[in-house]
């Protein structure tokens, strides 16, 4: 960082005066995921679908950081049916919750919901996917700040509020 500034060595200067435009604000982490994105990119072959998708992962990854827990929200809610249903699930769960308190395991989070081990694993793989929660080890996952976000009465408040709606919307419309 230079002057309050992330310097990406080798990008077009277009894409590094982007960069500079958005870099006061961004979060940890995020200047490494803009190098390996940059250099996945530089190194992607388009006959090559492992390069694609570890490219695609790391876009996703970046996208998901940059993004703010207010955005996320209207994305979940708005954009990915699955996805909002999940988190319906999960705030109902009370699993953001449980998991403000430290890094859970599905049998742990099953325990404290009540719900059976396997649909916690189920829920849970969805959420990391879509970076709701993250995935610290092969069964243990630790909030984001939107899982800290739907904490938040704010936030919360408002899945069940939309989920409504768009049900109701869509039963509407048939």
């Amino acid at each position: 960082m230079i002057g309050g500034r992330y310097k990406v060595h080798g990008l077009p200067p277009n894409l590094q005066r982007c960069i500079d435009s958005v870099s006061m604000n961004l979060p940890n982490g995020t200047k490494e995921l803009l190098e390996k994105v940059h250099r996945l990119g530089q190194e992607h072959r388009h006959d090559d679908d492992a390069s694609r998708r570890n490219l695609l992962r790391e876009v996703n990854k970046l996208s998901l950081a940059l993004e703010t827990p207010a955005e996320a929200v209207l994305r979940i809610a708005w954009v990915q049916n699955a996805t909002q249903a999940t988190v319906r699930v999960a705030t109902d769960l009370n699993i953001f919750h449980h998991l403000s308190g430290g890094p859970k395991g599905s049998a742990d989070l099953a325990a404290l919901t009540g719900a059976e081990q396997t649909l916690i694993i189920r829920i849970m793989n969805q959420l990391t996917a879509v970076g709701v929660v993250a995935q610290i080890s092969s069964d243990i996952f630790a909030t984001t700040s939107l899982s800290q976000a739907l904490t938040k009465s704010s936030f919360s408040a408002a899945v069940p509020c939309l989920y409504f709606l768009i049900s109701e919307h869509c039963h509407a419309t048939r």
